[in-house]
C-alpha cells in the first residue's frame, strides 16, 4: 500500500512541476495567452511589482501589455518544494533573471515564487502564484548564496546552447 501511495505522489509532484514548467516557459517565449492558460478563471496573482492580477483573463490581458511594451528578461529557476495535499499541490521555487542582452543573472531580480495549485477532474489549475523580490535586507550573503545557486543551474543551461548560438 506506501508503495501505490508513494507512486501517486510522485506523479502528481511531476505534474505539479510540469504545470510550473509550463507558466515559466510561456514567461520566457513572452506568450501571455499560454502563460494565463494554466491558471484557473479566478485565479490571484501577485507579480514581482507587486501587482495583484484577478482572473485569468485579467492576467492574459496585463501579461500581454507588459510584454508589449518591453523586453522582459528569461528565468532561471529551481523547485525547492512540492506538497500534495489531497487535491491541492504547493510548489516553492527560486528565481533569478538574465536580462535581455546580457549573459549572466542579475540578483537584484532574484525571486521567490509560490504556487497553490487545485486537481479538478485530473487536471491541474493554479489558483495563486505569488512571485516575491528576494531582497534580504541587510543579509548580502543569503542574495549571494541564492545567485550562486541559480547560476549553477544558469551555467549547465548555457552549456546546452548549440555552438551557433552561444556567439550571439
Amino acid at each position: 500500500m506506501t508503495q501505490t501511495s508513494n507512486k501517486v505522489s510522485t506523479e502528481r509532484e511531476l505534474e505539479l512541476r510540469w504545470l510550473y514548467e509550463q507558466v515559466i516557459s510561456a514567461w520566457d517565449k513572452r506568450d501571455a495567452k499560454e502563460f494565463a492558460q494554466s491558471f484557473a478563471d479566478d485565479a490571484i496573482v501577485i507579480g514581482f511589482d507587486g501587482y495583484l492580477h484577478e482572473g485569468r483573463l485579467s492576467l492574459k490581458t496585463d501579461l500581454k501589455q507588459i510584454f508589449e511594451s518591453h523586453p522582459t528578461p528569461a528565468y532561471v529557476s529551481k523547485v525547492k518544494q512540492v506538497k500534495i495535499i489531497n487535491d491541492v499541490g504547493i510548489l516553492q521555487a527560486i528565481v533569478g533573471m538574465v536580462p535581455p542582452g546580457k549573459d549572466e543573472l542579475e540578483p537584484k531580480l532574484n525571486a521567490r515564487q509560490v504556487m497553490v495549485a487545485s486537481n479538478v477532474d485530473g487536471k491541474w489549475q493554479i489558483n495563486v502564484f505569488q512571485n516575491t523580490p528576494a531582497a534580504f535586507h541587510c543579509r548580502p550573503e543569503l542574495i549571494e548564496e541564492m545567485t550562486n545557486e541559480l547560476n549553477e543551474i544558469w551555467q549547465e543551461l548555457k552549456a546546452l546552447k548549440p555552438k551557433s548560438e552561444q556567439s550571439r
